[in-house]
């Protein structure tokens, strides 16, 4: 048997095939695969090329191929229908199972037990599953509402602490310089014409987080605050998800994403989850989600994966690198 594991993001799509005993067969980058961002015919195409890619060292293919999905997006049944439907039209696949992209996240962290994943990238989401298999959701309200914790929130947190102290309505910060750097302009005031001119999309904003983390690892004692802040919205997150599952201690908590790659911002979460929780479990970070799709479909097939291998599995997925090396198939202009 093959598994073929897909994370369908708005932006890209990667996907990596393995055997039953967990080899490396192939890595993969497409386009979009969220139906929601490209339309379903397309996010169809990028999918099914980006398979096809990570399958074609093992070609030709004498085996049943199954499958494990993460939809970014993908949180309402009507949703789900429309993501089986095209995935039905992929002739290579025998069977596969859908989740969201968050929930790909918890597999990848927990191989599917019970336990927490916090996913902290330009938005912020924690996601929690029982030994029932029932599942909570928290935060994920996107930029406007919340998505406390993110990329993006640090980001508008660092702009406004630099208002503030170039008003002088707080302390002076080094991240006043930094957002006149970042956004190229020649003095702060003319900070609001770039900053608004590009709020949308968020990752724009989003961007910021990395000076605010620069600056907290320089020394800036307001930058550094904002981490802390960072951490403990965060674990608040994960906190309110074993609020409603009630999991057995020690609660099994994990984090994903490219906010938590920064050795300090991950420092500030783990200090709060501790805090947070009774002595918790803090499972070790995933660079690949992508990798839960694996232990998804192996729940699903009589074998079972722990997270040592799913470990393992993502150590050889950096080396190996998911690079768009060919060419993608473009999202519609209709």
């Amino acid at each position: 048997m093959i598994i073929v594991s897909v994370d369908a993001g708005g932006s890209t799509t990667d996907c990596i095939a393995v055997d039953s005993t967990l080899d490396l067969l192939g890595v993969a980058q497409g386009g979009p695969g969220n139906y929601l961002a490209v339309g379903a015919e397309t996010a169809r195409d990028n999918v099914a090329a980006t398979i096809e890619r990570a399958l074609s060292p093992t070609d030709p293919i004498e085996e049943p191929v199954v499958g494990g999905f993460g939809f970014a997006g993908m949180q309402l049944a009507e949703q789900e229908a429309v993501v089986r439907e095209f995935l039905a039209d992929i002739d290579v696949l025998e069977s596969f199972e859908i989740v969201s992209d968050v929930a790909l996240s918890h597999y990848a962290l927990t191989a599917g037990d019970p336990g927490i994943a916090v996913v902290a990238g330009t938005g912020a989401t924690a996601y929690g599953r029982d030994e029932s298999g029932a599942d909570v959701r928290t935060s994920g309200w996107g930029w406007l509402l919340g998505d406390e914790g993110s990329g993006f929130s640090l980001a508008r947190r660092g702009l406004q602490t630099a208002a503030r102290g170039f008003d002088g309505r707080g302390p002076e910060t080094e991240l006043t310089d930094r957002a006149t750097q970042h956004f190229d302009v020649d003095s702060f005031l003319e900070i609001i014409k770039p900053v608004y001119e590009h709020a949308e999309p968020p990752g724009n904003i989003a961007s910021f987080a990395e000076e605010v983390t620069a600056a907290a690892q320089a020394g800036d004692a307001v930058a550094l605050d904002l981490l802390r802040e960072a951490g403990e919205e965060l674990a608040l997150a994960a906190k309110a998800v074993d609020d409603e599952l009630d999991l057995a201690d020690p609660v099994s908590v994990g984090g994903v994403g490219g906010l938590l790659e920064s050795t300090l911002v991950r420092e500030q979460f783990v200090s709060a989850v501790t805090e947070q929780f009774q002595a918790p479990d803090v499972l070790e970070p995933i660079q690949h989600p992508v990798v839960g799709g694996v232990a998804l479909a192996a729940d699903n097939h009589a074998f079972s994966i722990d997270v040592d291998q799913l470990q393992a599995l993502d150590a050889r997925i950096e080396r190996a690198g998911i690079d768009a090396t060919e060419p993608q198939l473009q999202p519609s202009r209709d």
